[in-house]
């Protein structure tokens, strides 16, 4: 299972498409595969994969991140360097002591990186949306 951030996509769903008819316009949350698809108006608004086990009732996503034709592995303990050293500099990064957010803009995709940080800091998720320009 791979989520390709150049495409903005995980098995076949594309953030900013037309959900398919299966998912009859609701959300798809596999708790136990660690990702979710997120549908608004009858679009895919979102790809969420969760690297923190137990966050929001999400197991860890074991699949891998294409970017560039490299295939990546992030876990809970993927720090902020490493995803710069992937991702390059933010276009937009905050931290207010409990979450820290790195978002990146990869080809019309924005990535969107959230790290607990309140304690032992860990990886929480990796967000895809389409967007026009952040």
């Amino acid at each position: 299972m791979l989520l390709d951030v150049n495409d903005g996509s995980l098995l076949g769903y594309r953030v900013g498409s037309l959900a398919p008819v299966s998912l009859g316009g609701e959300h798809l949350q596999l708790f136990d595969d660690g990702y979710a698809i997120n549908v608004i108006d009858g679009k895919i608004s979102s790809i969420f994969t969760c690297y923190r086990d137990g966050y929001e009732g999400f197991r860890s996503f074991k699949g891998g991140v294409s970017l560039d034709g490299r295939v990546l592995h992030f876990d809970n303990d993927t720090d902020f360097e490493k995803v710069i050293q992937v991702f390059g500099d933010p276009v937009e990064q905050w931290n207010d002591g409990v979450e820290m957010c790195a978002e990146f803009k990869v080809n019309d995709v924005r990535v969107e990186v959230i790290w607990n940080v309140d304690g032992r800091q860990s990886l929480d998720y990796i967000s895809l949306e389409r967007v026009n320009a952040i």
